[in-house]
C-alpha cells in the first residue's frame, strides 16, 4: 500500500469515528539498508496533506502528546493521529531472531531481552514483535520467487506456526510488564487470536 493511501485511509476512518485515536510508529525493521528511505521532509509533506484532507477535524499528535495528554485531552485537541518514527521504544525485534519459520528464536528473544520492568524502564513503550521475517532467509526468498502464490505464501505459512508459540507466551508472561507503561503487540496482520490476547491483557491491566 502506498504511504499516502495508508494515511488517507486512516484519516477517513478517524473522521468517520470521532472517538477513535490511531498511533503510528514508522519503523524500518527488516528493511535492507540499500533500500531508499524517505526524508523527514517528505514524510511531513504526506502527513500535512492527509491532515488537510480532514478539513479541520484532525491535528497530528506526537510522542509527547501520547505520553502526557489524557485520552479526553487528545480528543478535545483533535490530536487523534499520533505519528512518528524515531521513538526510543523497547523493541524485541532483531534481524537474526525474527528470521525464522518456526518462531522459536522469537521466543528466545522475548526471554533473553528480559522484557521486565527493569530492562524497559525509561522507554516510552514496549514493542513485542511476534511476526517472523522469514524472507530474510535466502532459501525462503528463492521459494517465494519461484513458486509461492496467494495460498502458499511465506507469510501465510509462518504466521500460524509462530502465533501458536508467541501468543501463549504473551498471555502467560505479560504480567512481567504490568505497570503504567504502554505495551504494543505487533503481528504480521491483525487476527481474532491476537485481538483476544490484547483485549484480555488490557482488561487485566485496567483491573490492577
Amino acid at each position: 500500500m502506498a504511504y499516502e493511501v495508508f494515511l488517507r485511509d486512516i484519516v477517513d476512518f478517524l473522521v468517520a469515528h470521532p472517538q477513535e485515536i490511531v498511533v503510528v510508529q514508522l519503523r524500518w525493521d527488516g528493511v535492507p539498508g540499500d533500500c531508499a528511505h524517505p526524508t523527514d521532509e517528505e514524510l511531513a509533506q504526506y502527513l500535512h496533506k492527509a491532515i488537510d484532507d480532514s478539513h479541520g477535524a484532525l491535528e497530528a499528535g506526537s510522542l509527547d502528546d501520547m505520553r502526557n495528554l489524557t485520552i479526553d485531552q487528545l480528543r478535545e485537541q483533535r490530536k487523534r493521529l499520533l505519528i512518528g518514527g524515531n521513538w526510543d521504544s523497547f523493541s524485541t525485534y532483531t534481524d537474526e531472531g525474527n528470521a525464522t519459520i518456526s518462531g522459536d528464536t522469537i521466543l528466545a528473544q522475548f526471554e533473553s531481552l528480559g522484557c521486565s520492568p527493569e530492562t524497559c524502564a525509561g522507554k516510552p513503550f514496549v514493542n513485542l514483535q511476534c511476526q517472523a521475517t522469514a524472507t530474510n532467509i535466502p532459501e525462503v526468498v528463492a521459494t517465494s520467487v519461484l513458486s509461492a502464490n496467494e495460498s502458499n505464501s511465506c507469510l501465510l505459512a509462518t504466521k500460524p506456526i509462530c502465533d501458536f508459540k508467541t501468543l501463549p507466551w504473551v498471555k502467560t508472561n505479560g504480567g512481567r510488564l504490568q505497570g503504567n507503561q504502554l505495551h504494543v503487540m505487533m503481528n504480521d496482520f491483525v487476527d481474532g487470536a491476537t485481538a483476544d490476547i490484547c483485549v484480555d491483557w488490557s482488561r487485566k491491566r485496567l483491573e490492577n
